[in-house]
């Protein structure tokens, strides 16, 4: 795509917009609300690419500053490291809205514009997947820890008061305190596990698609959004290749646990069986439609996920994470751990695919590159 080829759409919604310098002049420095403007370098791709306006490239806490004139006056947009800011003319702030609000008004343009461009990127893959492996992971151990407190608090015996008793009410209620108590945190436990298990599917999806393009194999006909829409066993399938066979049992678990558990607590109780639905039987009531099966309906029991359920899912969740650490994979995962953004290109997932077959030494020595050029253009220390 020519930026430059879009310039005559925009010369109305940019009237009075023109290529200028550096000025000496006194300007005033103003942060520009994110809100506006969420991606900075739209404002860089408008001015720079299609106006063709003069720029400057990195410099102490900056990545870029374009340079233009507004009107006769000279105006400058930066991005820093704290932040997207404009330097206006002092004198000239009441012109600042309008010239913002053209701004606005060309960006909504140039996104229109690119819609396609942007869908052509995905479908060949030139595209990168942000690393958040550790928020899903987080959130994931936050539940996990919280379900087996709530669970051991409930196990824990009561303490005893001794205190005067002067009524049958008095002596009932201390009598059924203890239950309820341990009902309550039963509940709780309840509550986190579930949140537990809903946690680490996303966690665990969010890992799969990581490791995928770690491995580095070719995508061959499939394409990036085939990989990010597939089902979370499909996806499976794609990390472990062949060795799917060898876990079938530990995957079929895991699938017996969503559906028990995540699908229907997800969905509105909908369960895939039918167990959602009771049919109306003459002379008897109702009957739950999947019959006695509904033993294994996350509501058939009064604590739907107790502390051994809650144990089983957490045994299922480490034994599978134990498999994607494991031969092939350990390497694609310490890239997760130490935090890599994958790129789904071509020449990307060829660098990746050799990397595998590296030594640890090589390995070790891309990653402390990779890591490095990060963190500078994160601080912008250049």
């Amino acid at each position: 795509m020519e930026f430059s080829e879009l310039k005559p759409q925009f010369i109305r919604s940019l009237n009075g917009f023109s290529a200028g310098g550096e000025s000496p002049g006194r300007h005033s420095r103003i942060r520009l609300d994110r809100d506006r403007f969420p991606v900075p370098e739209l404002l860089l791709i408008l001015l720079r690419d299609v106006m063709g306006f003069p720029w400057g490239g990195v410099g102490e806490k900056v990545r870029w500053t374009v340079y233009f004139g507004v009107a006769g006056q000279a105006y400058a947009i930066e991005l820093a490291k704290f932040g997207l800011y404009i330097y206006c003319p002092e004198g000239q702030h009441d012109s600042l809205t309008r010239v913002l609000g053209q701004l606005e008004s060309a960006l909504g343009r140039l996104e229109r514009s690119m819609e396609k461009y942007a869908q052509e990127r995905i479908q060949s893959g030139d595209v990168t997947i942000a690393n958040r492996s550790s928020l899903f992971q987080r959130r994931y151990q936050f539940f996990r820890k919280k379900a087996q407190t709530a669970y051991r608090a409930a196990e824990r015996p009561p303490r005893t008061r001794k205190v005067a008793k002067t009524t049958v009410v008095s002596n009932v209620t201390d009598l059924f305190a203890p239950i309820a108590a341990r009902m309550e945190k039963q509940g709780e436990g309840f509550y986190y596990s579930v949140a537990m298990i809903d946690a680490y599917f996303s966690y665990l999806e969010h890992q799969l698609i990581l490791l995928r393009v770690f491995l580095g194999t070719a995508l061959g006909k499939t394409t990036v959004k085939d990989v990010l829409t597939a089902r979370w066993d499909a996806k499976l399938k794609l990390v472990l290749g062949a060795d799917v066979t060898t876990h079938k049992d530990l995957i079929g678990d895991l699938r017996r646990l969503k559906e028990r558990v995540r699908n229907p607590l997800s969905h509105g109780g909908v369960e895939n069986d039918g167990g959602s639905m009771f049919i109306h039987v003459p002379r008897v009531g109702a009957l739950p439609a999947n019959m006695s099966n509904t033993r294994s309906s996350t509501h058939f029991n009064f604590i739907p996920v107790d502390a051994p359920d809650h144990k089983k899912a957490c045994e299922i969740f480490d034994l599978l994470d134990l498999v994607l650490k494991a031969g092939r994979l350990e390497w694609p995962t310490q890239m997760i751990a130490a935090g890599v953004d994958p790129a789904w290109d071509k020449k990307s997932m060829t660098e990746y695919r050799k990397l595998n077959r590296q030594s640890l030494t090589t390995r070790e020595r891309w990653l402390d590159r990779w890591c490095h050029e990060w963190e500078q253009h994160q601080n912008m220390d250049y």
